[in-house]
């Protein structure tokens, strides 16, 4: 195993995520590259520590900002890097390793999904449809104070 390239990419993934999570707009573009460096390790060095640097990377997430954004992390790009590592080590062509990088992440949130709107009684369209009116309304109450920042600014 290759400690210092595991620690690296989990470091870079975990810090890119973090971006995703903390700063606006800007953050949330880098974010969207977390799961490059857990690929690269994961092609480079093989799976035993392309799993190691996914799994660190959720550890620190977990211990900066909570378990939830860690199980994020860790079902939507943990997921989604192995899918496109796997694929590229098996040398599948570029639109498979692609789909299937795609694909596991979207069958374990959607897993998740249908478990978790089970117990609560509800369709799992209803659960979409109530964090997607939590989630816009979070995001027009950050643009609007924005607005208003640079109102005063000005």
């Amino acid at each position: 195993m290759d400690v210092k390239n595991v620690v690296a990419a989990s470091l870079w993934a975990a810090g890119l995520y973090l971006a995703g999570l903390l700063i606006p707009i800007l953050g949330e573009f880098a974010g969207l590259f977390a799961p490059a460096p857990l690929i690269i390790v994961y092609v480079r060095s093989g799976r035993r520590d392309g799993l190691a640097a996914i799994g660190l990377s959720a550890a620190i997430i977990a211990v900066l900002a909570g378990w939830q954004a860690a199980f994020i992390l860790l079902l939507g790009f943990g997921f989604m890097a192995a899918g496109t590592a796997e694929g590229m080590l098996r040398r599948l062509k570029p639109e498979r390793a692609v789909l299937l990088g795609g694909m596991l992440p979207a069958g374990a949130l959607g897993l998740v999904l249908a478990v978790y709107s089970a117990q609560g009684g509800m369709s799992p369209i209803a659960v979409i449809e109530g964090h997607l009116k939590t989630g816009i309304g979070e995001i027009a109450k950050i643009y609007t104070s924005l607005g208003s920042e640079r109102r005063r600014n000005w």
